[in-house]
């Protein structure tokens, strides 16, 4: 049975590290695309950028790095990597559907909660896919407002 993908949360791409190429980034896309920064993105130390709101469904995360980061689980393996994230309705069923298919992935626990756990597969074209639980992530509008929402 297929993975059920609920919703697209964002899209990470990555753009040059410093605060001058970060801000003409940040510039370029509240200027010229529209888009807002989430005011309220979590500080990651070793990762500058923005998360640009795109509407009230998704964002766009610009990730301000270069080279594999301290985060990699493995060569290849890195969540500063540009991905697609989606939402499924629960991500430990998710990953024991992942396991029954036989699918490589990789996971990255953020803030020690099982909920919290990210999923990561690519597919056979190498492009990198995130699979998160539904509503534990900024991503969303009705998210935003809290504290416990990556």
């Amino acid at each position: 049975m297929p993975i059920n993908i609920l919703e697209i949360h964002h899209c990470a791409i990555r753009i040059r590290p410093g605060a001058d190429n970060i801000e003409k980034e940040r510039k370029f896309y509240s200027d010229v695309l529209g888009l807002q920064p989430d005011v309220a993105r979590p500080d990651f130390p070793d990762l500058g950028g923005y998360w640009m709101n795109v509407g009230d469904n998704a964002q766009l995360h610009l990730m301000a790095f270069e080279g594999e980061h301290p985060r990699a689980v493995a060569p290849g393996q890195d969540p500063s990597l540009p991905h697609v994230a989606f939402a499924v309705e629960n991500i430990a069923e998710t990953e024991q559907e992942l396991i029954r298919m036989n699918v490589p992935y990789w996971t990255l626990d953020v803030l020690g909660a099982a909920e919290h756990k990210q999923i990561f597969l690519s597919d056979h074209s190498g492009n990198l896919l995130e699979l998160h639980q539904v509503d534990t992530c900024r991503c969303i509008l009705r998210n935003r407002t809290s504290a416990s929402a990556l």
